[in-house]
């Protein structure tokens, strides 16, 4: 029941990032909220959880954009992977971890990202497309606190565990 919960989750914020925010937000200034989700569950769900909501938010993201199927989902599992591994390091509960987790998260996968459809289409991205892609890190990076908190809310509906003050585990 746990994993149909994320599912529902997942399908929410996939269905307003290509169908809503699209219609009012500019590209520039556009979340990434599939991302901002497996940012949230790397942190706070279980680490099984964790990691299949993951590949299953960046297959997403795949069947949504264009290139090559399973590039996302590659880098969102390794992501979240990396992130099961130093959240311990860190009040992850903290606005300001939060916040930098996500600009660093979305500019370390858009990066990625613009580096292997450069190797594999030749075509690297222009000084447009750069300014872009950092000034919407900022912007995943700024929103990432911001909807973490409701998504804290309903943890317990989630399947998310309590976490006791200080470092997370």
């Amino acid at each position: 029941m746990r994993l149909l919960n994320w599912a529902i989750l997942l399908l929410a914020a996939a269905l307003l990032a290509w169908v809503a925010l699209p219609r009012y937000v500019p590209d520039g200034l556009r979340p990434d909220l599939l991302l901002i989700l497996v940012v949230f569950t790397a942190l706070s769900a279980p680490p099984e959880d964790a990691l299949a909501l993951s590949w299953f938010a960046g297959f997403v993201k795949d069947i949504l954009t264009v290139g090559p199927l399973g590039e996302y989902a590659l880098l969102y599992l390794l992501l979240a992977a990396g992130l099961l591994r130093v959240k311990t390091m860190f009040d992850t509960r903290v606005a300001v971890s939060r916040l930098l987790i996500g600009a660093a998260a979305h500019f370390l996968c858009e990066g990625t990202y613009g580096v292997t459809e450069g190797l594999r289409t030749g075509l690297w991205p222009d000084a447009v497309s750069r300014s872009l892609w950092i000034s919407s890190a900022i912007v995943t990076g700024a929103a990432t606190p911001l909807l973490c908190r409701p998504l804290d809310w309903i943890g317990g509906w989630l399947g998310v565990e309590r976490r006791r003050f200080g470092l997370v585990r």
